[in-house]
């Protein structure tokens, strides 16, 4: 395709200049959700920082802020001050 496509487009519209443009064609890169999750948990562990939105491009979730202890166990944010309290 090289050569075909971008050649000669290249030399019409650019003569005599370096061609460092190109035309590639290939298939849509897919995400395994749970691959993507698993990284994440990792890096986290090793301290890295993954930004929410390449996350929910990567995985297709949409995230909030939230308080992910809490909700592992059940408990709102509510619910915690009224236990510590106790």
């Amino acid at each position: 395709l090289q050569d075909q496509v971008d050649a000669g487009f290249l030399d019409k519209a650019f003569p005599g200049q370096p061609q460092y443009a190109y035309f590639e064609l290939s298939g849509a890169e897919e995400n395994d959700p749970d691959k993507v999750v698993a990284h994440y948990t990792v890096l986290k562990a090793a301290g890295m920082v993954m930004k929410a939105e390449q996350l929910a491009e990567k995985t297709g979730y949409d995230f909030e802020e939230g308080a992910p202890a809490l909700a592992a166990e059940g408990l709102t944010a509510e619910g915690a001050e009224s236990a510590e309290k106790n």
